[in-house]
């Protein structure tokens, strides 16, 4: 069986510093947002108004790290770590060459400069992607396992603040059945939420991929443990008053339990129930004691606002194909400028609908085509449930712009897409039962 080569020791050296920079990177989280955590606590401040960047400084810092080493790791590392394979640069080059393209468009449309590179925000953390690539496809495994360790010691401290939020925080943001939400380090109880959830996908997927890529395992204890920590993260969901958060966490432990079914008729007519529960749960997470507000779904919230501001914001058929404005239903504008503050500008609060503002019909399409591919080539049912957990959380909220879920999902998403490439045989489980050794042959006897 040909086994999966012994790495260099130059290689081991910068898997130990991309792990530990990714880690740091996730560490930012706790402080990233606090001052404008101290006022929510103080009840100084109001969630809806202005709060600017914060610490939030600290995580660029990082994230210029992590590039730097990337790019002296290009320029001297081992020629097998290629930046593109074959393909790749194909695919990469239109993309980038599409999105020269509606720079240009948006700039001649009148929009300032600043506001069309705040929609390129969505690349930031592709080198991430790119990074966890490589390191799942000579290392299978240690980027799921050592950043698992991460989140967990991450929930460890959210944990006991956000019991602590629920019960002394002003209620800002809304009061549910156990008080007010929680938003733990962050400054909106919404992000907090997104975050636990993809926590939760990453305990999952580190798990089905356990089964797989694991010598050694302890079933029946994985599993326990596994349960326990999945069931913190519904809890936490639960404290968010997070719609999405309540959503997606349920689907990403539902799904694995679907298939484990033995036959696929079985799970094809579960999943096929997958919209009604969905939109149960939605309904569930809107009643004031879950939530902790009441909103009608269909006046009075997105649906409403998209109807009213992105489709009277489309002019013709090349804003719908292109676009009307890179960068005019991002966040960072938001957070910089103030809402209003520039001509269509509007919040978009679901990345279809930011794609189809900054890129047009054809980003769309494109966002599609790449997040279908870990289906085709990634190892199942991690791949079915990565790519279910980015397409739900894409339609309520702007998942790359929210970190650390924007983090946690380019990793994922290049770490399934590297075990695509580990030959078939790389699965080294043990032999069931004990085979014996072959008999080697005895030398031939020295004849005159």
């Amino acid at each position: 069986m040909r086994m999966l080569r012994r790495p260099l020791r130059s290689e081991r050296y910068f898997l130990a510093f991309s792990l530990t920079a990714i880690g740091a990177l996730l560490a930012v989280s706790l402080v990233a947002a606090y001052p404008q955590m101290l006022e929510l606590m103080s009840g100084r401040r109001s969630p809806g108004t202005a709060a600017g960047f914060g610490l939030r400084w600290l995580r660029e810092f990082v994230w210029l790290i992590v590039c730097a080493g990337l790019g002296l790791w290009l320029l001297f590392g081992p020629p097998r770590w290629r930046l593109f394979w074959r393909g790749t640069a194909v695919v990469v080059a239109g993309i980038a060459g599409y999105t020269g393209f509606v720079f240009a468009r948006t700039l001649l449309l009148g929009v300032p400069p600043e506001v069309a590179l705040a929609g390129l925000r969505v690349f930031q953390y592709v080198p991430f992607a790119w990074l966890a690539f490589h390191i799942a496809t000579h290392h299978p495994l240690a980027l799921f396992v050592w950043i698992g360790r991460f989140l967990k010691a991450l929930l460890l401290v959210w944990t006991p603040l956000s019991i602590y939020q629920v019960l002394v925080a002003p209620p800002f943001q809304g009061r549910t059945a156990f008080g007010s939400r929680a938003f733990a380090t962050f400054n909106e109880a919404n992000v907090f939420g997104v975050a636990v959830a993809t926590c939760a996908l990453w305990f999952v997927l580190t798990h089905l991929l356990r089964e797989r890529y694991a010598w050694r395992r302890r079933a029946r204890r994985e599993t326990i443990v596994l349960g326990l920590w999945l069931a913190l993260c519904l809890t936490l969901a639960l404290l968010t008053g997070s719609r999405a958060a309540l959503a997606l966490t349920v689907l990403v432990i539902a799904l694995p339990l679907v298939w484990t079914l033995r036959r696929p008729i079985d799970r094809w007519a579960i999943a096929s129930l997958a919209p009604l529960v969905l939109i149960g749960s939605l309904v569930l997470g809107s009643m004031p004691a879950i939530s902790g507000r009441q909103t009608d779904l269909l006046r009075d919230g997105r649906l409403a606002k998209w109807r009213e501001e992105v489709i009277g914001a489309i002019e013709g058929p090349m804003d719908l194909l292109f676009g009307w404005g890179l960068g005019l239903g991002s966040n960072t504008v938001n957070t910089l400028f103030g809402y209003d503050y520039f001509p269509r500008q509007f919040v978009a609060d679901s990345h279809y609908v930011f794609l189809l503002n900054g890129y047009g019909l054809i980003g769309v399409i494109v966002f599609l085509a790449l997040l279908a591919l870990p289906l085709m080539r990634a190892p199942r049912p991690a791949a079915i449930v990565f790519v279910a957990y980015v397409a739900l959380l894409s339609a309520p909220l702007l998942p790359f712009e929210v970190f650390p879920t924007n983090v946690l999902i380019m990793l994922a998403w290049g770490g399934l897409m590297g075990m695509a490439r580990l030959p078939p045989d790389a699965p080294r489980r043990p032999p069931l039962a004990a085979e014996p050794a072959p008999a080697s042959p005895e030398p031939a006897a020295n004849t005159p």
